[in-house]
């Protein structure tokens, strides 16, 4: 039987609520997991080379830089 691996994956997104909505679904679905959550993109961007996700799941509508 082959182990699966960890999806690493980040949220983006300025409402509290919301990230923690996401990550509370994706925890429970394993191999996905949670390896940041940012509240904008400058924090997404530093965070993105710190842990350096699978997927970044985004907001496209952030303060300052968006989502894209």
């Amino acid at each position: 039987m082959l182990a699966q691996s960890v999806v690493k994956i980040m949220i983006v997104d300025d409402h509290p609520a919301v990230r923690e909505a996401l990550a509370l679904r994706i925890s429970k679905n394993p191999p996905l997991a949670i390896c940041a959550e940012a509240e904008d993109a400058e924090q997404a961007i530093r965070l993105v080379e710190e842990t350096r996700p699978d997927l970044v799941i985004t907001d496209i509508t952030l303060k300052g830089l968006d989502g894209i």
